[in-house]
């Protein structure tokens, strides 16, 4: 095997033992599922969960506010064209990305 291979085998079996965790397995069984010894399906494991943990308010801010960002580019001509429905959605998404930005430390990831 390659040092790819493993890596993604490695990230592979990292994402299927934080499914089965989340799903309330423990670690005997999550190392059986996947064929691998209870420490090394922990150590996996809790290194996903580490990385969830670390990336992920921010990250998944970001990620929702470039999707309003794009929404409301979206229907920015129908907005301007005076569409009431339009207009409805851009002002319950401007409440949302303000909500977010509020939220939102200012920190890139």
């Amino acid at each position: 095997m390659t040092d790819e291979t493993n890596c993604k085998t490695r990230i592979a079996l990292a994402r299927q033992g934080f499914d089965m965790r989340l799903a309330g397995h423990s670690y005997q069984e999550i190392a059986e599922a996947l064929g691998l010894s209870v420490e090394l399906a922990s150590k996996i494991v809790e290194d996903e969960i580490a990385l969830r943990v670390e990336i992920s308010p921010n990250a998944m801010i970001n990620r929702q506010l470039a999707r309003y960002q794009a929404a409301l580019e979206a229907i920015r001509p129908k907005t301007e064209a005076g569409n009431l429905k339009a207009i409805e959605l851009t002002a319950t998404m401007m409440k949302q990305l303000e909500w977010l930005r509020g939220m939102y430390d200012g920190e890139k990831m």
